[in-house]
């Protein structure tokens, strides 16, 4: 069959974050770009200060949210769909399960932001590593967010390295539609520089506060879980938040001068800190992030961004103190990252940057 008449791919994507998904920005570039598509929603919590709150409240939510997204997907809809987009380990299961009882090789199963993550016990290592064996089995294609995860899965998961593919994350944040650069945008003068610094997941927050600890800076730190933390509390310039989520995020975000992401040594080869940057560049906020191989496909060192070495309190003091004392390098980050926003990671180029994946899989089995 040629590819002009080759029917579209039905696809089916499903959404933790809203019961009207038809309402969302999400919806309305989904629809310009992939019209047969189909989206289900659903609301699931899942911010927890402890691992244990995570297994115990976190995980049967998800598994009930998974469930009732299969079956209104793929038994309650007249509409059989070709591909299933999900977010999470917890639908790969569900769907195959469901597809597997119901006797059918349809849907394709797409793991949209497909992360794992090594660990110390051999005997943890071993189970999770077997666990995801099953998981990466059961998929059908998964995105990755930065090019080495693409390249070290592959190798993990010799059987199915052809499965892995790269796309660069994005998304829709409320409000920045509104950005707008204008000269004098960064007023600071009479105040201390406002840095902002969030995330849950390898973080170096040691060095963050080395960096800023004496400076002339109104620090935040949003992260809600102690083990990241450690014995990190607030001192004179330093905020510490540990419920900062939704509409809080998105004030802090508008609030701060620049945005911090320090990588810790673990997060160097995984996708850490993408969906932070990707944030702070829609709201056109200097960043600067830890040279990681994985940071190296978002940022590029002075043109939207600032990339410094890891684990130095000196460099990323530096660069703080570079951006509050150059005005013409903090513009011209600025520019850089909403243009950066725009081009590459809005939700309208991450939309079209998956939809072209699954098309392309889709016809490669044809």
């Amino acid at each position: 069959m040629s590819e002009a008449n080759a029917p579209e791919t039905s696809i089916d994507f499903f959404v933790k974050y809203s019961n009207t998904p038809e309402n969302t920005p999400f919806w309305a570039e989904l629809k310009k770009i992939c019209p047969s598509a189909r989206i289900f929603g659903g609301v699931v919590r899942f911010h927890f200060d402890s691992r244990i709150k995570i297994v115990t409240e976190g995980y049967p939510r998800l598994i009930c949210y998974a469930i009732r997204s299969a079956m209104r997907s793929m038994v309650l809809s007249a509409k059989r769909p070709s591909v299933a987009v999900v977010q999470s380990d917890v639908e790969v299961i569900v769907f195959s399960l469901v597809k597997a009882l119901l006797g059918r090789k349809s849907p394709r199963v797409v793991f949209s932001t497909f992360i794992y993550t090594e660990r110390r016990s051999s005997i943890y290592r071993w189970v999770r590593h077997f666990y995801y064996n099953l998981i990466v089995l059961m998929c059908d294609t998964l995105i990755c967010h930065s090019r080495i995860e693409v390249r070290n899965y592959g190798d993990q998961f010799a059987r199915c390295a052809d499965k892995f593919t790269f796309v660069l994350w994005g998304g829709y944040f409320v409000g920045s539609e509104d950005v707008s650069l204008q000269k004098g945008d960064a007023s600071w003068e009479g105040r201390p520089f406002r840095v902002f610094s969030i995330g849950r997941s390898g973080r170096d927050y040691r060095t963050f506060v080395a960096a800023i600890t004496g400076e002339d800076v109104e620090a935040t730190i949003a992260c809600d879980q102690q083990e990241m933390l450690q014995d990190i509390g607030e001192a004179s310039n330093l905020r510490v938040l540990r419920e900062c989520y939704g509409d809080t995020y998105l004030d802090e975000l508008r609030r701060c001068d620049a945005v911090v992401i320090p990588l810790a040594a673990t997060a160097a080869s995984i996708s850490a800190g993408q969906m932070v940057l990707v944030g702070a560049m829609a709201f056109a906020k200097p960043l600067i992030i830890t040279r990681t191989v994985t940071t190296g496909d978002y940022v590029q060192d002075g043109v939207n961004g600032l990339l410094v070495d890891g684990g130095s309190p000196g460099a990323l003091r530096e660069a703080i103190q570079r951006l509050r004392q150059d005005r013409e390098l903090y513009e011209r980050l600025q520019r850089g990252a909403r243009s950066s926003y725009q081009t590459n990671h809005s939700e309208a180029a991450y939309l079209r940057n998956v939809v072209n994946v699954i098309r392309a899989a889709a016809a490669s089995d044809t």
